[in-house]
């Protein structure tokens, strides 16, 4: 890890500890997510803004996002975010603030909609900062689910994996947070 991406890390991993010291008690206040203070917002944007600066790292360090059909960037970048992430947990992104009230809407959207679920792969764990299992389908998430939830960067995604809503960047297939739990399968 170069320095600045060490130093970008700390102020980044700042940002997200102050953005927790705004709400006092976890169990205080729940935060609407068209307040003009969103903790998840504020995390989701904390962490675009640290992608977009390992990107350009790696472009100034002489990497080709268009060689080998990007594979190998998109490879390097989903490593260097793991890196840099390196400490982080469920809830990094997907604070108390939003993680039950995002529980809540997917236990009502998906009841009784085992249809839909049966595309999302059955998996031992789901863990954060690990790859999307290669070779298994992504969980759609209904679009009448997303239309609910808070609006993502077009380099995020809301996926089901096994019994979890996972927030999976769509471009290295790394899981940046989780929600484990989120729904029920009936067989």
């Amino acid at each position: 890890m170069t320095t600045r991406t060490a130093r970008f890390v700390v102020v980044l991993s700042g940002l997200l500890l102050g953005s927790l010291a705004i709400t006092g008690s976890r169990n205080e206040v729940l935060v609407r997510s068209d307040s003009p203070v969103n903790p998840f917002g504020q995390r989701v944007a904390a962490y675009t803004q640290m992608r977009e600066q390992i990107i350009t790292s790696l472009l100034e360090d002489g990497f080709d996002p268009t060689a080998d059909g990007g594979r190998e960037f998109r490879n390097r970048l989903g490593l260097a975010i793991r890196e840099a992430r390196s400490q982080a947990q469920p809830g990094a992104i997907f604070c108390d603030e939003v993680a039950g009230r995002m529980r809540q809407m997917v236990w009502q959207a998906l009841e009784g909609a085992d249809d839909i679920l049966s595309e999302v792969p059955k998996i031992a764990s789901v863990r954060v900062n690990d790859f999307y299992p290669e070779g298994e389908p992504l969980g759609t998430v209904p679009p009448s689910l997303l239309q609910q939830l808070d609006p993502l960067p077009q380099e995020l995604q809301y996926r089901f994996l096994a019994t979890s809503l996972i927030l999976l960047d769509v471009d290295t297939l790394l899981i940046v947070d989780v929600i484990p739990d989120a729904f029920r399968r009936s067989s």
